[in-house]
């Protein structure tokens, strides 16, 4: 036998061996690991980020605004206000904004590549697709707003502040729409790909 056709019988042999070694560790660890987190992910969109109502609610705030000027409030009172809202409300929503937008730049390049590799492009394709640049965009522009909105208030920039709320609204009404036609559907065909 010829050295180098033995030495590229060997080669071929380790890396089909390496491959087969991933590819038993993935189905076994990896993958029923991403499966849980798929199936959490598949619960959390279930509900919308905001309901109607409270877009309703914002929309009606914003339309309240209009020929309003927030100075009349006093600056400690809008102080204390802002403060409420940085806390309270945008706290908890800004964090969880900051955790999926980690989320989807982590999905979209490691696990999508995990499922590419696993052969299983379908899933690689669906899970770019849930959690697209587009997406990661939208959340950035939601920290970036609930981080602005308060300091608007908190300055008595009405005009400001009125933008930020249309803003939100629009954003969110982008991510109900993202939510209902493609992380729901996409999630769940994952899921039964996974085998849950």
């Amino acid at each position: 036998m010829n050295k180098k056709l033995a030495a590229l019988i060997i080669v071929l042999v380790i890396v089909v061996g390496g491959y087969l070694g991933y590819y038993a560790y993935a189905m076994t660890t990896l993958v029923p690991e991403d499966l849980k987190t798929f199936k959490s992910e598949l619960k959390s969109v279930e509900e919308p980020f905001l309901t109607s109502a409270e877009i309703k609610e914002m929309k009606e705030l914003s339309s309240m605004l209009e020929g309003t000027d927030l100075k009349v409030i006093p600056q400690e009172e809008r102080k204390k206000m802002a403060d409420e809202l940085r806390k309270d409300y945008f706290g908890n929503m800004t964090k969880e904004f900051q955790e999926f937008k980690y989320n989807c730049t982590r999905n979209r390049e490691d696990v999508a590549f995990r499922y590419d590799i696993l052969l299983m492009g379908d899933v690689a394709s669906d899970i770019r697709e849930v959690y697209s640049k587009d997406i990661e965009q939208k959340m950035e522009k939601l920290v970036n707003l609930t981080n602005k909105m308060p300091d608007d208030f908190e300055k008595g920039d009405t005009e400001a502040f009125k933008a930020d709320i249309d803003e939100l609204v629009k954003l969110m009404e982008e991510l109900e729409d993202w939510r209902v036609n493609v992380a729901k559907p996409k999630l769940q065909s994952i899921v039964e790909r996974l085998g849950g």
